[in-house]
């Protein structure tokens, strides 16, 4: 036991010395730790903001997804395009906007559906369930299972915006 006493001791006197050249790489393993580290600190920030900025603007979805968010509780905002000129013209403005406003809003793509799929998609909210028929593209906002606005056919940037600000998405 003594033994192990006077190891401890002697280790304890003995003073560690580092030549100019030891402390020269240890100074720069430090810099180059500091350098990785700030770049890797760097790095998961922008992915964050990149990430971020992906949240906001519009979310795909299919016919499934799109019956579901028409009974949803919390407000959504939901905007069914196609191809036509209309949607292709407001889609890229309407992303835009969202984005720049950090919001976000699901996108259902009308396609041809069958008769069944159309059916349903007729008889899903109050919009698509008027006897004069509906307009593509729409925009609507869902609230407590049921429509709470909409907007029909085509929308300039300026009414866009305005539609928006009165729905708290802008």
């Amino acid at each position: 036991m003594n033994k192990k006493v006077e190891k401890k001791e002697s280790k304890k006197k003995e003073k560690v010395t580092i030549t100019p050249a030891e402390q020269e790489k240890m100074t720069r393993r430090k810099r180059i730790y500091m350098i990785s580290t700030s770049f890797v600190i760097i790095a998961v920030a922008a992915i964050c903001i990149f990430v971020y900025n992906l949240q906001s603007g519009l979310i795909k979805i299919d016919l499934d997804e799109y019956l579901e968010l028409n009974k949803s509780e919390s407000r959504k905002l939901i905007y069914v395009g196609d191809n036509g000129i209309v949607s292709q013209e407001l889609t890229p403005v309407l992303k835009e906007l969202l984005r720049s406003s950090h919001k976000q809003a699901y996108y259902y793509e009308h396609k041809s559906l069958d008769n069944d799929n159309q059916m349903k998609f007729v008889k899903s909210n109050s919009v698509t369930s008027k006897e004069e028929g509906y307009i593509l593209p729409f925009l609507i906002v869902v609230e407590d299972k049921k429509v709470v606005a909409s907007y029909e056919g085509y929308l300039d940037r300026d009414s866009l915006i305005k539609f928006l600000k009165e729905e708290g998405y802008y």
